[in-house]
């Protein structure tokens, strides 16, 4: 098998935004300028509900070619719950090497693949070979630590030593200055991040001389969704003290594209899957201060409690009568009248929900649980005011000879299955 496909993820990217930018800013991003001059077609998704447009959502659509009805994955980890095999599963059975770096909800489920590292977020088989499940469980522990920045000395060493195994002399610069900026800075640490995973996978891909990989990387949606109304391209809501991170996303996505965009010995397709729209006035974010204490107030009586990205949690109980107890008392909690928790699902023994109250809490605002009146902001923890959010269509771009399989009409997320299949047997 000579055929060589890669499917670069830039998660939720604004690539009209990034367009503008080169606009106003000619030949100082000459990778996106020559990746907007290529093949490229709209995407769209099935979606109709606002909760059902999420990227951990969306992604599975990509890989498993079905919509949410059908593979009905909501939620991180949850990818249990889908029956259909996935493109790189697929491919697989069909002896085409393959291998993938971070892609969001998939598990693995492949016999022997070139490399795996999972998304962040989920719990899955580790990769075979020792090295590489050494550096996912570092950069797990990194990701979820962003904010604090602690790293076991175990996680620091397999870290360099994929820093290590995977740098080119021309990259030693990028990661130096990137490193000293990350310190101080969580959001240039996600592109840090990012950076690393290229160039991870820009070594492994070569090295195996793999058929079908695919690479992700979210820090342009972590910024997006924190940084939008700072751009320079959006006066009107723009916040003059803060920093434009759009132009650091730029620099550094530019060095990433450059590493595939000129190379012929494969094709491409570089997509968002979905992308984020400006909410000038800010969706707010929450988490509670100590799960196990509001909980307690409560009255609920879970074994475990397990806390997930963002505002999302699951709850895990020894019985199906403490479920239901649990859940009347969950959706009684209210702020102003609203429901604080929502997107409940069952499985299992296990309840999964999300705080899903988004406005600002003030001082005044109060919380009724049981017969007592507590103060809001006592027990819950603003992560975060996000002025981008998410909607269902996106953008996507084709090496030239993989863009001849493409119709001339916009393509649905589930449709990428079929072609990238396709791509193989031609």
């Amino acid at each position: 098998m000579n055929k060589k496909l890669i499917v670069i993820m830039f998660n939720e990217l604004d690539f009209k935004l990034l367009e503008k930018y080169c606009s106003i800013l000619p030949g100082k991003f000459k990778n996106f300028e020559a990746l907007f001059r290529l093949p490229t077609r709209q995407t769209g998704n099935h979606y109709v509900k606002n909760n059902e447009i999420e990227p951990w959502i969306v992604w599975p659509s990509f890989f498993n070619g079905k919509s949410y009805k059908k593979h009905k994955i909501f939620r991180l980890n949850e990818f249990f719950l889908s029956k259909y095999k996935n493109i790189s599963e697929i491919l697989e059975s069909q002896n085409i090497k393959v291998g993938s770096i971070g892609a969001m909800n998939i598990p693995n489920r492949l016999v022997n693949p070139d490399y795996f590292i999972s998304d962040m977020w989920i719990t899955t088989k580790p990769d075979k070979n020792h090295l590489i499940h050494s550096i996912q469980k570092a950069l797990t522990q990194g990701v979820k630590n962003n904010e604090s920045l602690k790293l076991s000395l175990s996680s620091i060493f397999y870290i360099l030593v994929g820093l290590l195994i995977s740098l080119r002399v021309r990259n030693i610069f990028t990661f130096m200055s990137l490193g000293i900026q990350s310190i101080k800075d969580r959001y240039i640490r996600a592109l840090w991040l990012d950076y690393y995973i290229n160039n991870l996978h820009y070594y492994l891909f070569n090295k195996n001389k793999t058929n079908f990989s695919t690479v992700f990387f979210n820090a342009g949606a972590h910024i997006q969704h924190h940084k939008y109304n700072n751009s320079i391209i959006y006066k009107k809501y723009r916040d003059t003290n803060s920093k434009d991170y759009f132009l650091k996303i730029l620099k550094v996505y530019d060095k990433i594209l450059g590493d595939y965009i000129h190379n012929k010995s494969f094709e491409f397709i570089v997509l968002n899957g979905l992308m984020q729209k400006q909410e000038s006035k800010g969706v707010h974010y929450y988490r509670l201060n100590d799960p196990d204490i509001f909980f307690d107030l409560l009255g609920i009586d879970s074994s475990e409690i397990h806390l997930r990205m963002s505002k999302d949690m699951t709850l895990h109980f020894d019985s199906t009568r403490k479920v239901k107890v649990a859940l009347s008392a969950l959706r009684s909690v209210k702020i102003n009248n609203e429901n604080v928790f929502g997107d409940f699902a069952v499985f299992k023994n296990k309840i999964y929900l999300s705080i899903t109250f988004n406005k600002e809490i003030k001082n005044k605002n109060k919380v009724k649980i049981n017969n007592l009146n507590l103060e809001a902001l006592s027990l819950f923890n603003l992560i975060a005011i996000k002025n981008g959010s998410h909607i269902s269509s996106g953008t996507a771009y084709f090496s030239q000879r993989f863009s001849l399989l493409l119709p001339k009409r916009k393509i649905i997320i589930t449709e990428f299955f079929n072609l990238i299949i396709k791509f193989f047997k031609m």
